[in-house]
């Protein structure tokens, strides 16, 4: 099912499809989550839900970080 929608809905960034480790070491509860990781490689956000306006939430995060 995640790779049938992944296959309709291009990412301009990496996806974690079979993320069962990290699901359970984070306590992820919702998908899509999606986690915004700084040029340090910190966390620096965590978005858990999913909508068409996804990808303008995510741009403006990493915007905000790069300064």
């Amino acid at each position: 099912m995640v790779n049938r929608f992944l296959s309709k809905k291009k990412f301009k960034y990496q996806t974690l499809v079979d993320g069962s480790d990290m699901v359970k070491q984070m306590s992820i509860t919702s998908y899509p989550t999606h986690l915004i990781v700084n040029n340090k490689g910190e966390i620096v956000d965590v978005i858990q839900f999913g909508s068409e306006t996804i990808g303008l939430t995510i741009e403006k995060i990493i915007k905000s970080n790069l300064k």
